[in-house]
């Protein structure tokens, strides 16, 4: 399946909905991590204090890659 074509899911959890491309996670690609990816603003809100956990670990990791 192509990136075009490829379904997302929104990474809130509990939340199943599709989701498109434009309401990505801008930290995550600050970080360089793979995109996650949200069906809405309201749900990207909602669980930004738990998605947020994921950021902080990456930087642990790249701190230690150095």
């Amino acid at each position: 399946m192509s990136a075009a074509t490829e379904k997302r899911v929104c990474s809130s959890q509990n939340c199943e909905k599709e989701c498109s491309a434009n309401l990505a996670c801008p930290k995550c690609a600050q970080l360089g991590m793979p995109a996650a990816y949200f069906c809405s603003q309201q749900c990207f809100k909602a669980n930004y204090n738990t998605h947020k956990q994921v950021h902080a670990l990456a930087k642990q990791i790249i701190a230690a890659q150095g």
